[in-house]
């Protein structure tokens, strides 16, 4: 523990800023104009004690200084190397009350470390899986996550330990600010988790941050804003951040929630869409192809690097005359990548042949009468947004059949 002066003169110190490709402790630091958005979503006035739990450099602490200036600031960083970046980093901010501590945000014993509850409470963790030892399954139980240790290991993550540590050091009522990946917002695997949070913690706001808000990487980002108190029963507010500020909120409920946080999904909502259709509303069903890249490249078949380019045409003829599965692709299917960056620009229609599928492509099949005018409206600047929209995961973007189906036309 280091009480700092941040008026010394530390102008002299080399950034840390730049760790190339791969951060050692895969950390991403966000863009001032996102770390300035971001403290301004916090509705607390008045705050005492304000922690950034993993402050790295301090993108994050900086402007909560200027936000809340007579507050006492604790940071935390296991790096050794940090405090030095972290002076020079907050030295614009003047004299500022400081406190920073060298320190594992994992420890078990991080409260006794601290020794102070705090009225606000902000991260940007790192983004990834963590082996669920005794001790996070402890940090769990005492921050009132009990739900996340009935679900598998493999689903504990960084930012799940950094919520857990804040909560146990957070004062009734205290306000939470986190920056999290799109998975544990959109995946269909944490939707458990999202219910575990939302009984656990008053989730207010979450904000869709623009691609490329953090440097050296293009992953979707979210704002995750919540209270200290028993949540289950509110609305949830879903905005977007970008150079024009934050957008008009759109209000779920909890049960909405557990599905998805993600703005850009519920803004497909068919009511906010003068004409549209479903392709469950048309009865379609879609089938996941089922061979892998290697045996796609040992066997052959179709796969997400088989479609036409966009500026080709769109049909599809494949070379084998009949199809021997249901997963193979055969004439009037209409065929979408299901992952990768570009996915929703990789759509075709069977005109004749039938091919074996990866199973990183889907086959939709639906009533003839309906097939040129799905393709129309899939290839549309309408049905581009849809698709981008609906696809999630950090890195390849992933579709999911069930958000397919209900993802509204332009018709």
């Amino acid at each position: 523990m280091v009480e700092s002066s941040l008026a010394a003169d530390v102008a002299a110190i080399p950034s840390r800023s730049d760790f190339g490709t791969a951060d050692p402790l895969s950390r991403f630091y966000s863009k001032p104009p996102v770390a300035d958005g971001f403290a301004a979503l916090f509705a607390t006035d008045m705050a005492k004690n304000v922690l950034d739990l993993g402050c790295g450099e301090g993108s994050l602490t900086l402007p909560v200084t200027q936000r809340w200036g007579s507050s006492a600031f604790v940071t935390v960083d296991k790096d050794p190397a940090i405090e030095l970046s972290l002076r020079r980093r907050l030295r614009p901010a003047g004299r500022v009350r400081h406190q920073h501590h060298c320190l594992d945000a994992f420890s078990l014993d991080l409260p006794q470390r601290l020794g102070r509850k705090f009225d606000v409470l902000l991260s940007n963790p790192p983004y990834q899986r963590v082996e669920r030892t005794s001790a996070i399954e402890r940090i769990f139980a005492d921050a009132g996550l009990t739900g996340l240790m009935a679900l598998p290991p493999e689903i504990c993550t960084a930012e799940l330990v950094f919520l857990a540590q804040m909560l146990r050091v957070a004062k009734s009522g205290a306000e939470l600010g986190m920056i999290v990946p799109d998975g544990l917002m959109t995946s269909f695997k944490n939707a458990s988790v999202r219910r575990a949070l939302l009984q656990r913690v008053a989730i207010s706001k979450v904000v869709s941050l623009e691609p490329g808000s953090f440097l050296r990487t293009s992953a979707q980002a979210y704002a995750l804003m919540m209270r200290n108190e028993p949540g289950g029963t509110g609305y949830v507010n879903l905005h977007t951040l970008d150079e024009d500020g934050l957008s008009q909120p759109l209000q779920i409920s909890p049960q909405e929630a557990a599905r998805r946080l993600d703005h850009a999904y519920y803004a497909l909502r068919p009511t906010q869409m003068e004409r549209s259709i479903t392709l469950r509303e048309l009865r379609a069903e879609i089938v996941r192809g089922y061979r892998t890249s290697v045996e796609i490249r040992k066997k052959g078949g179709f796969h997400t690097t088989s479609f036409p380019k966009a500026d080709e045409p769109r049909e599809i003829h494949l070379d084998e005359a009949g199809a021997g599965k249901k997963t193979d692709a055969r004439a009037g299917d209409i065929l979408l990548a299901r992952v990768g960056r570009s996915s929703h620009e990789k759509i075709g229609l069977v005109e004749r042949g039938s091919s074996p599928l990866s199973d990183c492509v889907y086959a939709i099949r639906i009533p003839q009468a309906w097939r040129r005018v799905v393709l129309t409206s899939l290839l549309s600047p309408g049905g581009q947004r849809a698709l981008r929209r609906i696809s999630c995961g950090v890195g390849p973007r992933v579709i999911r059949k069930a958000d397919l189906l209900d993802l509204p036309l332009p018709i």
